[in-house]
């Protein structure tokens, strides 16, 4: 029997979470939206996470300048928030805090104004990070967005 070419080599296996990060406007998503489609991998967009995080402030009327109240709205929130994928829509996924889909708000004017305030704070981004872990451990997804 002749040993072939690839014979010899293991099957390269996939890897179970892919990160994309890079600068703003760089087509992180874009990417992240084929690949995610390509593996059948769920896309997670991390500033999703800080947008809720917004869109939850300004709903409970809630300072984005304090640190405190920002790091526990964020630690309250993150293990709620829930990815579904959803080829048919833009962005490519339906956002769920709890069992609301928050899909649709999290691009308003008035979230997008936000979101660098309450982004910027250390406290959110440690819980930010943390919760994304948490999803990447449960693999198929492919992330894109901050602190990845």
């Amino acid at each position: 029997m002749q040993d072939t070419p690839h014979a010899n080599h293991a099957l390269i296996e996939c890897p179970s979470s892919i990160a994309i990060d890079g600068p703003a406007a760089s087509g992180k998503t874009t990417v992240a939206k084929r690949v995610g489609a390509r593996l059948g991998f769920a896309l997670i967009d991390t500033g999703a996470m800080y947008r809720a995080v917004a869109l939850a402030a300004m709903e409970s009327n809630l300072s984005p300048d304090s640190e405190e109240e920002m790091t526990h709205l964020a630690t309250v929130e993150a293990p709620r928030y829930r990815f579904l994928p959803d080829p048919g829509c833009d962005p490519g996924y339906r956002m769920f805090i709890g069992e609301r889909d928050a899909t649709d708000l999290l691009h308003s004017e008035a979230v997008s104004r936000l979101v660098p305030r309450i982004a910027r704070i250390p406290g959110v981004r440690l819980v930010m990070a943390a919760e994304q872990r948490r999803i990447g451990l449960e693999g198929g997804v492919v992330m894109t967005g901050r602190d990845i």
